[in-house]
C-alpha cells in the first residue's frame, strides 16, 4: 500500500514545488502608473551600435504606446530605486557576467550560440544596489541575439508589429506594463542568415518620386527597411536590382544595425550591373563606371572586357563594401539580369564550357576579396538562378570555403526547382534558398497560398538548405502576412515542422493581432477561398493574355490602322485570333472566367461584410491588404470575361452588343483605378505611381490604365458608329 502511494506523494511534492516556483517568478515593472515607477534601461557607454539602435527602437515603441520613453543610463548608480532593463551580451557586459558568476541567472543553453537570447526577470539583482527592486535581463549570445530579445519584449508587452511602418500599426496604448511572463529562451535560428531582396525597387517608391529624378530608394526608406528586417529577426539585405546602390551613409547604417550586405543572382562581388527605368537616364552602373574611368561605354563581356570588369568588381564592389559586414556574391552573370552568354556572342555555347569559365571568374573574385580583406575569413554565396543553376548541376563549379549555395524556386509556380541531395551536401556543406514571397509580375495579387509557402520552406529545412534564406519581398507593403510567416519560420521552424497546418494557426494569430477580430478564422477561411479562386486562373494570366488584343503591340487598333475598311479589318482580325487559354502561369479561357465570375462577386460581398468585425482603427489596413487584393482579382476576371464576350460579338458582327460589353470592361478598369487610389492615403499617397514607370503594360505592376481606357473608348466609338450604319 505504501509502495503504491509513495510515487503519488512524490509527484504531488514536485508539482507543488513547480507551482510555487512558477508563482515565485518575479515580475518587473516596465512602464509604471507614474513616470517615477518606470524602468530604466542600462546601456553602457561602450555598448555596440546594434544595441543602441535596438534601445532607440524600443523607446520609440514606448513613446507610441505610453507617450513617453524610458530613461537610458550608463551605470547602475544612475538608476536610482527603479527596476532596470539590461540588454547585454554574454562575455561583453560586466553586469551580466557578474549575475552569471553569482548564479543568479543561468544562460548555459545559449552561451556560444548564434543569435540566441534569454529574457530573465530577477528580483533584487544587485547586492551593491539594494534599492533596485528588480531587473529584466536580456542576455544575448551575441549583439544581434540581445537585439532580438529586446524586440521580443516590445512585441509581448506593447503589441508592437515588427512591420509597423508598412502596416501602419501602432503599439497598444498602455497605462502600465509589467513583465510577468517568466523566463524565455530562444535560439539558435533555423536558418543562419535570413534577409530580404527588395526587388523591382524602381517602382517601389512612387510616393517619393519627383519628376526628373531617379526613382531609387532614398536614405530615409533604407532606414525603414533596415529597421524592419532587424525587428523581424533578419540579419542581411540584398543589393537592389534596379536603380542606384545605397549611399555610403545607408551602407554604414545597415552595418551599424548588424546587417550583412549581399547581392542577388546578378550582383557579382556586390556590384550592380542593372539600369534604372524612367524617369532618369537608362544608365547602367557598369556604363557609368566605364564613362567615368575610360571616357566611353563598353559591353559587359567577360570574354572581351575582362580587365575592365575586374576593376569594376574591385572598385565598385569590394572596395565599396569591404568595411561592412558582407557576404560576397560569386559567379558569372551578364548585365541587367541576363546570363552572361545571352548578350555575348563570343561566350561558350555549352553549359559545361560556361561552368569552366565561371570557375575561372570565381577564382579571381576570391583573390580580389582576399587581397582587400587580408587576415579575414570572407563569406561567399552564389544564387543559382537560370544558367548558373544549370552550371551548378553539371558538378563542374568549384567554390571557396564558406560559400553558401542558394537553391532557387520557380517564381511562376511558387515551388523549388530542386533542393540539395546528399551528393550536393557532401561536395558543398553550406546550402540555402532563394524564394519569392511575391513575384513581380503579380504586384498586389497574392495568388500563392500560405499552405504552399509552408510546404516549400519546410521541404528546404528537411533538405538541409538552412545556411541562408533570401526572400524576394517585392514592394514589401502588399505582403505583410506572407513576410511575417516566412521570417518566423526561418527564425524558428520547429512548430512549422511538427504541424502541417501551422500556417492556419499562425494566420489566425496574425489576424487577431492586426485586426482585433474575435473570430479570426472567419478571415482565414475567406483568404483560403481567395487563393483557391486566384491560383488556378491567375489575374496575371488574364492581364497578360487579354492586353495583347487591346493595348500591346498586337492590339486590335494597331492591326486595323491604315485599313481602307476598318470595319471589315476588325471583324476579320477578331475572327482570326485564338485567345490563348493560358501561358506560362496556367490556364485561362472563356469558361473559366465566366464560371468564376459569380464566385468572385460572392467573395467580394462577404469580404466587405467582414468589415464590422475589424477594429475600427484597422479598417483602412483591412482594405489595403485584403479588400484591394480581392478587388483586383475580381475586376481582372470580370474585365477579361467582358472582353471575350465583346470579341465574340465583333466576330458575329453584332456591333452594338460588342460595344455594350466593352463599356462594361471599361467600367471594371475604372473601378480598379478607383480601388487603387483608395489605398493611396497618408504617407502612401502616390504609391502606384511607380508602377507606371514600367515600359511593359501586361503585368499587374505596369498595367497602364489610361492606355487601356483610351483603347476601349476608341473601339466603342467605332462599334457604335458601325452599329448605326447597319
Amino acid at each position: 500500500m505504501t509502495r503504491t502511494k509513495l510515487p503519488i506523494l512524490t509527484l504531488l511534492f514536485f508539482l507543488l514545488n513547480s507551482l510555487a516556483s512558477l508563482a515565485a517568478a518575479p515580475e518587473v515593472c516596465i512602464l509604471g502608473r507614474r513616470i517615477a515607477q518606470d524602468a530604466v534601461i542600462v546601456l553602457p557607454a561602450n555598448a555596440s551600435t546594434i544595441l543602441r539602435y535596438a534601445v532607440s527602437d524600443f523607446n520609440e515603441d514606448c513613446r507610441e504606446s505610453a507617450s513617453r520613453e524610458l530613461p537610458v543610463v550608463t551605470t547602475l548608480g544612475e538608476a536610482g530605486p527603479r527596476p532596470v532593463i539590461l540588454p547585454a551580451v554574454i562575455g561583453k557586459s560586466p553586469l551580466l557576467d557578474r549575475l552569471i558568476a553569482e548564479k543568479r541567472i543561468d544562460i548555459d543553453s545559449i552561451r556560444g550560440q548564434w543569435e540566441s537570447f534569454a529574457i530573465i526577470p530577477v528580483s533584487q539583482p544587485f547586492t551593491d544596489c539594494p534599492a533596485i527592486p528588480g531587473a529584466l535581463i536580456i542576455a544575448g549570445s551575441d549583439d544581434r541575439g540581445a537585439m532580438y530579445g529586446l524586440y521580443e519584449v516590445s512585441e509581448r508587452l506593447l503589441g508592437t508589429d515588427p512591420q509597423k511602418f508598412w502596416t501602419d500599426a501602432v503599439p497598444h496604448r498602455v497605462r502600465n506594463s509589467v513583465w510577468n511572463q517568466g523566463r524565455i529562451v530562444q535560439g539558435p535560428p533555423t536558418f543562419k542568415f535570413r534577409g530580404w531582396f527588395v526587388n523591382d525597387e524602381h517602382a517601389l517608391l512612387g510616393w517619393h518620386h519627383r519628376e526628373g529624378e531617379d526613382n531609387s530608394i532614398k536614405p530615409e526608406d533604407w532606414a525603414e527597411i533596415f529597421e524592419t528586417i532587424c525587428r523581424m529577426r533578419g540579419n542581411f539585405y540584398t543589393l537592389i536590382e534596379y536603380g542606384q546602390t545605397p549611399d555610403s551613409a545607408s551602407l554604414r547604417l545597415a552595418n551599424d544595425r548588424g546587417l550583412y550586405v549581399t547581392g542577388s543572382h546578378m550582383h557579382m562581388l556586390i556590384t550592380n550591373t542593372s539600369y534604372a527605368f524612367d524617369p532618369g537616364p537608362h544608365t547602367w552602373t557598369w556604363d557609368a563606371f566605364c564613362e567615368k574611368v575610360y571616357g566611353k561605354r563598353y559591353p559587359y563581356s567577360w570574354i572581351t572586357q575582362r580587365e575592365k570588369i575586374l576593376r569594376f568588381w574591385e572598385e565598385e564592389g569590394v572596395k565599396r563594401h569591404k568595411d561592412h559586414l558582407a557576404i560576397w556574391t560569386v559567379g558569372l552573370k551578364g548585365a541587367n539580369d541576363t546570363d552572361f552568354h545571352e548578350n555575348d556572342s563570343t561566350a561558350p555555347r555549352s553549359v559545361v564550357e560556361r561552368a569552366r569559365l565561371t570557375n575561372e571568374a570565381i577564382r579571381i573574385q576570391t583573390e580580389i576579396v582576399e587581397r582587400n580583406l587580408p587576415g579575414t575569413e570572407p563569406l561567399y554565396m552564389i544564387a543559382n538562378r537560370n544558367d548558373l543553376f544549370d552550371q551548378y548541376l553539371t558538378g563542374e563549379l568549384q567554390f571557396p570555403e564558406n560559400t553558401c549555395i542558394l537553391w532557387p524556386d520557380d517564381p511562376s509556380f511558387g515551388v523549388f526547382r530542386l533542393l540539395p541531395e546528399e551528393k550536393h551536401l557532401a561536395k558543398d556543406p553550406l546550402h540555402g534558398i532563394f524564394f519569392h514571397l511575391t513575384f513581380c509580375d503579380n504586384h498586389w495579387v497574392q495568388w500563392y497560398p500560405m499552405s504552399g509557402v509552408q510546404h516549400e520552406l519546410v521541404k528546404a529545412v528537411r533538405a538541409g538548405a538552412v545556411s541562408m534564406a533570401e526572400f524576394n519581398v517585392g514592394d514589401i507593403r502588399e505582403i505583410p502576412l506572407k513576410t511575417a510567416m516566412a521570417m518566423d519560420l526561418a527564425y524558428d521552424a520547429r512548430p512549422w515542422l511538427t504541424d502541417t497546418e501551422h500556417w492556419r494557426t499562425f494566420t489566425d494569430a496574425w489576424i487577431a493581432r492586426q485586426y482585433g477580430m474575435r473570430n479570426p478564422s472567419h478571415l482565414t477561411d475567406l483568404l483560403v477561398r481567395y487563393w483557391d479562386l486566384e491560383m488556378p486562373v491567375r489575374s496575371m494570366i488574364i492581364l497578360e493574355r487579354m492586353s495583347q488584343y487591346t493595348i500591346l503591340d498586337e492590339a486590335i487598333l494597331k492591326k486595323i490602322d491604315g485599313a481602307t475598311d476598318k470595319r471589315r479589318a476588325m471583324v476579320e482580325y477578331v475572327r482570326s485570333i485564338e485567345v490563348p487559354t493560358g501561358g506560362r502561369y496556367g490556364k485561362m479561357g472563356r469558361e473559366e472566367l465566366w464560371h468564376n465570375a459569380p464566385a468572385w462577386e460572392q467573395l467580394w460581398k462577404e469580404a466587405n461584410a467582414l468589415t464590422p468585425e475589424i477594429r475600427s482603427d484597422r479598417r483602412r489596413f483591412y482594405y489595403d491588404f485584403v479588400l484591394l487584393q480581392i478587388a483586383t482579382s475580381r475586376l481582372m476576371n470580370l474585365w477579361g470575361g467582358e472582353l471575350l464576350r465583346a470579341f465574340d460579338a465583333i466576330g458575329a458582327e453584332r456591333f452594338a452588343e460588342a460595344a455594350d460589353h466593352l463599356e462594361k470592361a471599361k467600367g471594371y478598369v475604372k473601378e480598379l483605378v478607383e480601388c487603387r487610389a483608395r489605398a493611396e492615403h497618408g504617407k502612401w499617397k502616390g504609391w502606384f505611381d511607380g508602377d507606371q514607370l514600367y515600359p511593359w503594360t501586361n503585368h499587374m505592376w505596369g498595367f497602364h490604365y489610361e492606355r487601356e481606357l483610351a483603347a476601349e473608348a476608341e473601339m466603342i466609338r467605332m462599334l457604335r458608329t458601325w452599329s448605326a450604319q447597319s
